[in-house]
């Protein structure tokens, strides 16, 4: 193995074994709607017993083709207070 690819697994293996609080669970099994929405024209989402399809369009550099699934803020289930703040990208600007 690398020496690059041995700092990561090294990382990877560190942070696995922290304390780590679950903030956001979902099987992506039944209506995705309750919890998501999805950002994009063409992209689509399936859900089943084995979980989510998130699929885009078929068209390279057509913005439309695009597909993003994101926690839904409009209901929050889940209780993160994300329901009175904007989703901003990171860095805060948008």
């Amino acid at each position: 193995m690398r020496t690059e690819q041995q700092k990561d697994r090294r990382a990877f293996e560190k942070a696995d074994h922290g304390k780590w609080r679950e903030v956001l669970n979902d099987p992506c099994t039944g209506d995705w709607t309750e919890r998501w929405f999805l950002d994009g024209e063409v992209g689509t989402v399936k859900t089943g017993a084995d979980g989510m399809a998130l699929t885009a369009g078929p068209e390279i550099k057509n913005n439309a083709h695009r597909c993003v699934e994101m926690p839904c803020r409009r209901r929050n289930p889940l209780g993160l207070g994300a329901e009175d703040r904007e989703l901003s990208p990171p860095g805060g600007k948008g």
